[in-house]
């Protein structure tokens, strides 16, 4: 889910806890062509049934929109 909270664009999402098949990043871009994690505060809160909610922060002041997505990877 994206939104925008207490002055900072928001991106939250659900993953299993311990899950070593698979790499989860959070990335932003401002222009869709760029991506990475630079202005990025991340964060995660276990949900108490195996699986974690991640939390991404962009500063709204940085940027007038900002586009998130969730890149997975194998490793």
């Amino acid at each position: 889910a994206a939104g925008s909270a207490n002055g900072n664009w928001t991106f939250t999402c659900r993953r299993p806890i311990g899950q070593t098949d698979v790499t989860a990043v959070i990335e932003a871009s401002t222009d869709f062509v760029t991506w990475g994690t630079g202005n990025l505060i991340v964060g995660s809160t276990p949900n108490g049934d195996g699986t974690e909610t991640w939390t991404a922060t962009y500063p709204a002041a940085s940027a007038p929109r900002v586009f998130f997505r969730l890149h997975v990877t194998r490793p």
